[in-house]
């Protein structure tokens, strides 16, 4: 009895916005408008009403509240919602602008960075990377670890190899329940300290995860740390596990290289026996006589060079 009518309404309908039952919300927002057009709710009701609209009414109705007439704080949530359905980093950038200090600017300044995080210009992504960043380290926890993750995925893709590490690093640190995001991570880390010459590292944030990614730098990052035996075995085992493997190719690069030094290694010690001083170097018996050797020797030159 001691509430206001317009108190009462609004509620009611902020209850239906809480429920999600759009229909009650459109109902009982309209009565509200009709009832109490000079409420200070009256924009907050005008919100709810857009985000229970669907398609271009909620384009259209949010558009609206981007007016001077409407409060930062609503007008910067509508814009931002605005934002998010036509991807546009224009009105993430406007709804920071608006209410630069207000609890949706860390919220706008995050999606304006991953909408222009896509633009094929390096600088443009540069920026993307910063607004990230500061979003990352700033004072609104409940976005910072997207922002984080975020930033550490985009350095990787942009190549920038010790940048993604040292930011998956931090998340792995701040976010370590995140399973999902810290897989990902792991495997972007393991990658990035591979393409680096940091093998070591490489093999160390594969740990005992599996995955076909995972698999493939273990493989590689083992042979290349001086392994020779055991990145053997793990690339025949990523092909057993993974035979239409997106990393096949490379795995059987290392196979290749692996099984041609072992192929160099026969063809030596052949021509050791055969070196003139102790045998025939123009007739190894152990092949086949005569012009048998020389299909033989034909054979190993194509495998040392297929162009011949």
């Amino acid at each position: 009895k001691d509430l206001a009518a317009d108190v009462v309404a609004f509620r009611r309908v902020y209850c239906d916005y809480q429920l999600g039952d759009k229909a009650a919300v459109r109902r009982g927002g309209e009565d509200f408008l009709k009832r109490f057009p000079a409420s200070e709710s009256a924009n907050d009701i005008r919100f709810f009403r857009a985000m229970s609209a669907d398609g271009d009414m909620r384009v259209n109705e949010l558009k609206a509240l981007d007016s001077e007439a409407v409060a930062p704080v609503r007008r910067a949530a509508a814009l931002c919602e605005l934002g998010k359905l036509l991807n546009s980093a224009d009105a993430f950038e406007r709804a920071q602008k608006v209410d630069p200090k207000g609890p949706f600017a860390s919220y706008a300044k995050y999606y304006h960075a991953v909408v222009i995080s896509s633009s094929k210009d390096p600088a443009v992504r540069r920026k993307a990377i910063e607004e990230l960043l500061d979003v990352a380290f700033g004072k609104d926890k409940a976005i910072s670890g997207n922002a984080l993750y975020s930033a550490a995925c985009l350095t990787f893709s942009d190549q920038r190899f010790s940048e993604a590490v040292a930011l998956a690093k931090q998340y792995l640190r701040k976010h370590p329940d995140d399973a999902a995001k810290v897989r990902q991570l792991r495997e972007i880390a393991a990658v990035s300290e591979y393409n680096s010459g940091k093998y070591s590292s490489a093999i160390e944030f594969c740990g005992d995860e599996r995955g076909e990614t995972f698999d493939m730098v273990r493989a590689l990052a083992t042979d290349r740390f001086g392994d020779k035996e055991k990145g053997m075995e793990l690339a025949k085992l990523y092909l057993e596990r993974y035979p239409s493997g997106a990393h096949r190719r490379q795995v059987e690069v290392l196979l290749a290289r692996g099984e041609f030094a072992a192929a160099e290694k026969v063809v030596r010690d052949i021509r050791s026996r055969y070196d003139g001083r102790k045998r025939n170097p123009f007739d190894e018996a152990e092949c086949g006589h005569h012009y048998v050797r020389a299909l033989a020797a034909w054979s190993v030159l194509k495998a040392f060079d297929p162009t011949f």
